[in-house]
Parts: structure tokens; C-alpha cells; sequence
């Protein structure tokens, strides 16, 4: 294959995320990382500790939110 043919190809496919860092899961919920860490130290959202990675699963994540629109009456 030449180097032309190479930079003709269509780029790799992005495997979708299924967890998100705390930087990116606190993003995602509009809230401090500050925030995301005392929820998470006080256990009330969705976390996954792996090694020395700490992960915030999407779909778990989402289904936390919707729960807490639901329970602390955000939504009528």
C-alpha cells in the first residue's frame, strides 16, 4: 500500500466510551469535580473502582440521574 493510498483510507472507527473519568463524568453532570468526589466518597452515584482507575459507567450514570430528577421532585 503507498503512502497515498494510506491517507485515502477513511479514519478508524471511535469505539464509544462505556465509562467516563471523574474530570469527564463531572463535565457530563454540570457539576464541580469537587462535587462528583463527595458524592462518591458518600457513595451516591454509580461508581466503579478498578486498580487505581476511578469509573462512572454511562449507562448506570444516566439512570442515576433520571432517578434523582424523579425522587428529589426536580421534575412534575
Amino acid at each position: 500500500m503507498s503512502t497515498r493510498d494510506f491517507y485515502k483510507q477513511p479514519p478508524p472507527r471511535e469505539v464509544p466510551f462505556l465509562a467516563l473519568r471523574p474530570r469527564q463524568a463531572a463535565e457530563a453532570l454540570g457539576i464541580s469535580e469537587a462535587t462528583l468526589e463527595r458524592l462518591t466518597k458518600d457513595r451516591r452515584v454509580p461508581v466503579i473502582k478498578l486498580a487505581r482507575a476511578t469509573l462512572y459507567p454511562l449507562r448506570e450514570l444516566a439512570e442515576w440521574l433520571s432517578a434523582q430528577v424523579e425522587t428529589e421532585g426536580g421534575a412534575e
